[in-house]
């Protein structure tokens, strides 16, 4: 456990250094201006385009990127050829190719009054080149879509902690939303209170996993206590 926690740090230095260093050469590049009004602001409507608190945008710039390369990506290169590749791809990787790409396409688009990168496209090349990236788009995501699908269902299987703690994690995100927008709480006490509520989490899913679908067999593939969601006239057994 001590040597994981030393990993995160890890990355957590390489992605800071990223960030503090070819963020900036990234920003110069693409002649960004800290004074030009975006569309949140432009265009603020309180629903479309609502402008955010800097460090929660922060927090979205991580988890934009949580997507299909850099999650099964890492997971299938570290069972094919072991950690070392899946950590270089989570370490180096993301901030070298994958953050560049975001960075790229998310400056384009709020030069184009918060477009997305179809209808730029669509501007500029016309509209047989905007419907067929929208269609290789809408293609694209059914398939990273079906392959998260079957990754969280076999972890989901295999480890019903996961269950709980995700389920969690999910009215942990709508609560927070509603303390920060909604309740207008101050950033850092909440963000403090909500990541301690993400740790309990992990512990409330260790002492109570719920698997969603019976385990095909006898059952003893879960652990001791699992709660069991067969159906909903049947309710739960453990």
């Amino acid at each position: 456990m001590v040597q994981v926690i030393w990993i995160v740090l890890a990355v957590l230095v390489t992605f800071t250094a990223g960030y503090m260093s070819y963020s900036r050469y990234l920003a110069r590049f693409l002649e960004l201006d800290e004074e030009t009004e975006t569309p949140a602001h432009k265009y603020e409507d309180g629903q479309e385009y609502i402008p955010s608190k800097k460090p929660v945008l922060l927090g979205h710039h991580y988890s934009s990127i949580a997507g299909g390369a850099p999650i099964v990506g890492p997971i299938t290169a570290g069972a094919v050829w072991g950690w070392l590749p899946a950590l270089l791809w989570v370490a180096v990787g993301n901030p070298l190719m994958g953050s560049v790409h975001d960075f790229v396409s998310l400056s384009g688009s709020l030069r184009h009054d918060g477009k997305s990168v179809g209808y730029i496209i669509g501007e500029y090349i016309g509209e047989g080149g905007k419907n067929m990236l929208l269609w290789f788009a809408f293609l694209t995501i059914i398939l990273v879509v079906a392959v998260f699908a079957l990754v969280v269902s076999i972890v989901f299987n295999a480890f019903p902690q996961v269950t709980t703690a995700s389920l969690i994690y999910i009215a942990l995100a709508f609560v927070f939303g509603v303390y920060l927008y909604q309740l207008n709480g101050p950033f850092l006490p909440g963000t403090a209170l909500f990541v301690a509520g993400v740790f309990a989490a992990v512990w409330v899913g260790i002492q109570y996993p719920m698997a969603l679908f019976p385990y095909v067999g006898d059952g003893a593939g879960y652990p001791a206590g699992t709660i069991v969601c067969r159906t909903l006239r049947r309710g739960f057994r453990s």
